[in-house]
């Protein structure tokens, strides 16, 4: 299971092919990630683990 992110002028979109598209800001990024990440953990996912997460930077 992948997900993809990009961001620009402080505004974060997230797709999730499973959940669809979510958009944040870089201040409320770390809630958005914790509300992903309860949602996978729960019993109708399966328990889905989260086993990597890589984050790039491209200028």
């Amino acid at each position: 299971h992948a997900i993809t992110a990009s961001s620009s002028e402080g505004s974060v979109n997230l797709f999730d092919p499973n959940y669809g598209e979510f958009s944040t800001t870089l201040p409320e990024l770390p809630l958005m990630f914790q509300n992903l990440m309860t949602r996978y953990g729960s019993r109708l996912n399966g328990h889905l683990q989260l086993e990597s997460m890589v984050i790039q930077r491209v200028e």
